[in-house]
């Protein structure tokens, strides 16, 4: 049984949670990936608000599990060297709400205190380890 189909253009399409935007540049895919994370950026932030008293770690531990995995989630496919630069906006005011400090504390100092690799580098991290995966699955026979 075959139903009639319509096939439209679009601008941006999400794949298996992966943003394709119709320009093809990775730059404004990784730009529409963050604008629909948004709404986790603020409900962490909501979040520490209303939990204030509870410990850093536990704080941590959720940013760590909840946000981080969602805000970079394929970032591994950000092969552009200054697609992390898009992602960075977002990143930076969480993990000041993170600290509980101002949000005109530097990231540098913040990012020393959590503990924290700059966002480029785990980015990158990321990107290596995708890509030596990749690597040693073409080496072992089928």
């Amino acid at each position: 049984v075959s139903q009639d189909v319509t096939v439209r253009n679009t601008n941006q399409y999400t794949y298996l949670g992966s943003c394709v935007t119709e320009d093809g540049s990775i730059a404004s895919s990784v730009k529409a990936h963050c604008r629909q994370k948004m709404a986790q950026v603020n409900k962490y932030e909501a979040f520490v608000k209303r939990n204030s008293d509870m410990p850093f770690s536990v704080k941590k531990k959720v940013f760590t599990a909840a946000l981080t995995s969602t805000l970079l989630y394929a970032s591994e496919t950000w092969i552009s060297h200054s697609a992390w630069k898009e992602a960075a906006p977002q990143n930076h005011p969480v993990i000041r709400a993170l600290l509980g400090v101002r949000k005109t504390t530097a990231t540098d100092l913040c990012l020393i205190e959590a503990g924290l690799p700059p966002l480029s580098q785990r980015i990158k991290s990321a990107q290596k380890h995708a890509l030596l995966k990749l690597e040693s699955e073409s080496r072992t026979p089928r």
